[in-house]
């Protein structure tokens, strides 16, 4: 697929004990992927088979993967809060940034081991503790686009000014009388005002 998505096994249901327990072992990850040892049965550049008509030959770059995301989940099995680190595609601003719930900053990549889980000392113990945060989903995309029988594709690159597009404008004011009104609703029926 051009993104993959990979889901870590970070929860699981002990039936001994017949609660959920949460998994916090250490786990790395890549922030470059290269599957092609995991593929043998495809044929690959370089390979001396015969090939059926219908089978074709893939690049390497077929197999290449970037990390372009974490969900990050921290808390136990019974509770917590996902938060995502998320690279920005394109455009001016590119880089890391970190979404938790109303903020959001500026990530730096070289602290994804946040997400490796394992243990960790904390300052106020002097034994080694579970990290309750790790990564649960890793997000990686192609670094080249292929399509369903393998040929490269490129991606489109849409440059829409969305002040000169009349469905844009419409939107943008929309959206603006909707924000104002759910203000005024809010300072309007907030208790701090009704006493």
């Amino acid at each position: 697929p051009n993104h993959l998505i990979l889901v870590l096994k970070r929860f699981e249901f002990n039936y001994e004990t017949m609660a959920k327990n949460k998994i916090n072992d250490h786990c790395e990850f890549p922030t470059e992927l290269n599957l092609k040892d995991y593929f043998s049965n495809i044929p690959q550049q370089g390979a001396e088979a015969k090939l059926d008509e219908d089978e074709v030959v893939l690049p390497d770059e077929y197999f290449s993967y970037e990390l372009k995301g974490v969900v990050i989940h921290t808390g136990s099995a019974d509770s917590g809060h996902y938060y995502s680190f998320i690279q920005k595609r394109g455009g001016r601003n590119e880089g890391w940034f970190e979404f938790n719930d109303t903020v959001v900053k500026k990530f730096d990549p070289e602290n994804l081991a946040v997400g490796f889980g394992g243990k960790e000392e904390r300052y106020y113990e002097a034994t080694l503790k579970e990290k309750t945060r790790n990564a649960y989903v890793l997000i990686y995309d192609r670094k080249q686009t292929f399509d369903a029988k393998g040929n490269r594709i490129q991606p489109l690159e849409l440059q829409i000014d969305r002040e000169e597009t009349p469905y844009c404008r419409n939107f943008l004011k929309e959206l603006k009388l909707e924000n104002e009104l759910t203000a005024l609703h809010h300072l309007l029926f907030a208790r701090e005002y009704q006493d």
